[in-house]
């Protein structure tokens, strides 16, 4: 089984501790198994607390995620081990950084995406069209260049899911989007073909 799922957190910015940042995705379902959990992290500038927690609320199943030693203006990827002693049916899983970590006067922004959390059955078409894909550059300004198989579905949203663009491939090399007319920051690119599908993340910076 496999699970994948795009999502965001922006920290603190705040001057008070009013509440956690948090993330709840709803509904994920896993059988009993080892697993491996990783993501994807990219810190925007310098920040004051050291980690941050994913939990999936059936079970209460705590991964804690160190971050203190992680340079700014940079993708990271993390990877832990995940043992899920009974099946879990529709839980909540949550990306959360206790008020306890955002001090007052905390700042600075980090993104978080491609959670997955696999086992040993990973879909061989998935993996065969995540090797025929490549964007670049990455960061974009202006043209994006797509390399994906021929009629694939491309579309551009940004960190809170919304729509942006859609195109479709005519060639397998030299497919290109125009990111001109979009603000800097984080989006995400979807690719679909014969039902597999692959997100990769871009960032937008003039």
């Amino acid at each position: 089984m496999v699970f994948i799922w795009l999502a965001s957190i922006v920290s603190g910015q705040s001057q008070t501790l009013v509440s956690e940042a948090k993330t709840i995705h709803q509904g994920i379902s896993l059988d009993a198994s080892l697993y491996n959990i990783s993501l994807n992290i990219y810190i925007e500038s310098d920040i004051s607390f050291k980690q941050f927690y994913t939990r999936i609320d059936e079970g209460w199943l705590v991964q804690q995620w160190d971050v203190s030693e992680l340079k700014s203006g940079e993708w990271h990827l993390l990877t832990q081990e995940l043992f899920i002693d009974q099946d879990i049916n529709n839980s909540p899983f949550v990306i959360e950084v206790p008020n306890m970590e955002c001090t007052v006067g905390s700042s600075g922004s980090f993104y978080i995406d491609d959670i997955s959390i696999t086992n040993d059955n990973v879909s061989a078409a998935t993996n065969l069209l995540s090797d025929q894909i490549a964007l670049y550059p990455n960061p974009v300004r202006g043209k994006l260049n797509i390399q994906c198989p021929i009629n694939s579905h491309i579309t551009i949203s940004n960190i809170n899911g919304q729509f942006i663009q859609k195109y479709i491939s005519n060639r397998a090399k030299n497919n290109w989007l125009n990111t001109a007319h979009l603000a800097d920051g984080l989006y995400f690119v979807t690719i679909v073909n014969d039902n597999n599908s692959i997100t990769k993340r871009i960032v937008v910076k003039h």
